[in-house]
């Protein structure tokens, strides 16, 4: 019989009334499995007080299935003197959401015993087996002939304090058969100190040793320090709190001394007899499949799990209605795991996020076995995902120079990301955006979804008064939804700019500036260029200039103009305009005066190497007047020698002549006859000046 509340430390231990009992089951009539009773094949020799039961054993959530279970309790039970035989018992039982011990519990109006025992099994975690040989040590229920309502209403010996006074006397609030199997569940789970709660229950260590009394009403009767190996076996002292003496294992089948106590003994033997070795199994994965929870179209798990066999973390496996959902490695840091087990380490947490359909689904998820044992299922839940049209508002907008902005939120059902917002102006397109501002306070009203669903929109609008509208795009089930429109004026005009510099090399100029037109924001404007008052080019303005941008919030930043142009030797004037869209003229950006430089080529001829009847030559030209290459002429002995190009790259020359480039370098090949040679290389001129001499080497054919 237990204390019902989860932190009473104070041993419950007076157990003479079910002591008497039981020792009148065990005595009367020794359970017989395969033809062999307890004393037959078992010797309290065998008995380890502390390792009573293995982990793997008592926390399998699969340990048997419902028709296990029921034909367990046909074969124990055989005929009935009444309907509250186990294999024939049925009651209601209610729905319990889940917790850090159990998972959820979904009742019915009625329920067999089989299906009880086998659901708590599955909720709690706690094997079938250990559910079936409590009931029998509490109440000896599973093969009495006809059980008694108070037996079936105290079934687990649950909230039923061992007060010698009053014996047998339990909490109403705990009656009844669910009720029962149930709670003592909850409680066997709670003693471990799962994750998610208090390490409350630590006066029988796991890994250390604890003093377990023989006798709990006859502290005469002494005690005896036990190691505990396992959490499993911690959690029957915490239930039963006390060991069987010599007396009590020297016959298993018999009454002891004075001293003898024999719930644990019970639990052990009957264990033995019905299941085989509590110890002997292969372990098992144990863990917990703690949430489930779904944001549109994805569904995220968490939980943890482990293997006996590996402190390594192992796989847990999801499917999805039934169909594979993917492998998954329990590795995540989880401190409680690894504080309730210390010898497994902390790296056994699972949380990981799939896509999944519209609607409803169930998630079921198995820890797969490493070594011996086998895959054990965690749990399954049933969830569903959200659908439907968008939501949201249109909260502000405001006007600044050519730009508009609109403030405001949205986020679809169906949609686990931010979401589009189009933007149209006077009917036609403005934009398409992402509403994935943070908003702290959305998230906060629609829990699951984040806070990256607010919009802060700029977008260009003409001169005058404009109407802006924005719609929340829809994705998955519903329509696109209208958010709301608001009118704003915006400033109108001739174009603005400047002409801001022109630099001048080798007959080119480059011309740099800006210009926009408060009509037509985003639009890159035409430049007509004029050289000495003649016609120069057209041009557009559509170079990127993030200052420009800057400047005038809702233009963009195309709207910079870098213009090359040729321009003649000596003085020139330049004159930039920008083309009016919309009211106004076109305006005058600025004129500017260069001096383009001018004259013959120069260069340097700075090498003649002969060899084999040919004498190359290397060196470089530049003419003032051309940014491009020149032509350079070789003569030999005063008589033609041919014509090259100075085109090869000459890092060094641009070195020194920056506005001329690399591209000025020669290297060539000219026939030279036999004896001493004189070699010539001009510099071919360009507009102003006349061709040059590089210069002349004398080499021996």
């Amino acid at each position: 019989m237990k204390n019902s509340a989860t932190h009473v430390k104070s041993r419950s231990v007076i157990r003479r009334y079910v002591s008497t009992l039981l020792t009148i089951v065990l005595v009367g009539a020794a359970v017989t499995v395969g033809g062999v009773s307890a004393s037959q094949a078992l010797s309290g020799s065998d008995f380890q007080a502390g390792n009573i039961i293995s982990d793997a054993n008592f926390y399998n959530a699969s340990a048997m299935s419902q028709a296990d279970i029921q034909s367990f309790l046909n074969a124990q039970e055989g005929t009935c003197g009444n309907n509250n035989c186990l294999r024939l018992l049925t009651t209601g039982t209610s729905s319990r959401a889940a917790d850090q011990m159990c998972n959820a519990y979904t009742g019915a109006a009625s329920e067999s015993a089989s299906t009880i025992i086998f659901k708590v099994q599955q909720a709690c975690g706690i094997s079938a087996k250990v559910l079936l040989v409590t009931l029998q040590k509490e109440q000896a229920l599973v093969t009495a002939k006809a059980p008694s309502s108070d037996a079936i209403a105290r079934a687990m010996g649950f909230a039923c304090p061992d007060d010698p006074t009053h014996p047998g006397q339990c909490d109403p609030t705990y009656a009844g058969f669910y009720n029962q199997l149930y709670r003592a569940a909850w409680q066997l789970k709670r003693y471990g100190n799962p994750p998610g709660t208090s390490n409350f229950f630590n006066w029988i260590p796991v890994g250390g040793h604890a003093n377990i009394l023989y006798q709990a009403n006859m502290p005469s009767c002494g005690s005896s320090s036990v190691y505990i190996q396992n959490k499993a076996t911690a959690a029957l002292y915490y239930y039963t709190p006390y060991q069987p003496d010599a007396a009590a294992l020297a016959s298993l089948s018999g009454g002891g001394d004075a001293c003898s106590a024999f719930g644990n003994r019970n639990f052990w033997v009957y264990y033995n007899n019905w299941f085989g070795s509590p110890t002997g199994a292969s372990p098992s994965p144990i863990g917990n499949f703690e949430l489930g929870s779904t944001t549109i179209n994805t569904a995220t798990f968490r939980g943890w799990t482990l293997d006996p066999d590996t402190s390594a973390p192992i796989d847990v496996n999801l499917y999805v209605n039934g169909n594979w959902g993917g492998a998954f490695n329990a590795a995540v840091p989880r401190g409680d795991v690894g504080a309730a087990y210390p010898g497994a380490g902390a790296n056994h947490g699972f949380e990981f996020t799939v896509p999944v359909g519209l609607g409803t689904f169930q998630a079921c998820i198995y820890a797969i076995n490493v070594g011996a044992g086998v895959n054990q299922l965690l749990g399954c839940k049933n969830l569903s995902t959200p659908s439907g049209p968008p939501t949201g508002n249109l909260e502000a907008s405001s006007i600044a120079g050519n730009s508009a902005t609109l403030v405001g939120w949205a986020l679809d059902p169906d949609a686990p990301t931010s979401i589009p917002i189009d933007v149209y102006v006077n009917g036609g397109w403005g934009g398409e955006f992402t509403a994935n501002g943070d908003r702290p306070d959305v998230g906060a009203v629609y829990s699951g979804y984040g806070a990256a669903h607010g919009f802060h929109i700029t977008v260009p609008v003409g001169g005058g008064v404009s109407q802006v509208c924005a719609y929340a795009i829809n994705i998955g089930g519903g329509y696109n939804v209208p958010l709301g429109c608001r009118s704003v004026t915006a400033p109108t005009g001739p174009p603005i700019g400047n002409f801001e510099s022109l630099v001048a090399a080798n007959g080119q100029a480059t011309l740099q500036g800006w210009t926009l037109d408060p009509d037509a924001p985003t639009t890159p404007l035409p430049i007509h260029v004029y050289v000495n008052g003649a016609w120069g080019g057209a041009f557009v303005a559509n170079t990127t200039r993030d200052d420009i941008a800057s400047a005038f919030p809702g233009y963009g930043s195309a709207h910079g103009f870098q213009i090359p142009i040729s321009l003649p030797g000596g003085t020139s004037q330049v004159c930039v305009y920008a083309i009016n869209q919309g009211p106004g003229t076109n305006p005058s950006l600025g004129c500017k005066t260069v001096v383009m430089p001018s004259g013959s080529p120069f260069g340097h001829l700075e090498a003649v190497t002969p060899s084999n009847g040919q004498a190359s030559l290397v060196g470089w030209a530049i003419d003032p007047d051309a940014p491009s290459s020149i032509a350079v002429h070789v003569y030999v002995n005063g008589a033609w020698g041919g014509a090259f190009v100075a085109d090869g790259s000459r890092p060094d020359v641009a070195a020194v002549y920056p506005s001329s480039g690399a591209a000025h370098g020669f290297q060539m090949s000219v026939p030279i006859p036999p004896g001493s040679d004189q070699v010539c290389a001009y510099g071919i001129n360009i507009g102003v000046g006349y061709n040059q001499l590089i210069g002349c080497q004398t080499v021996t054919g």
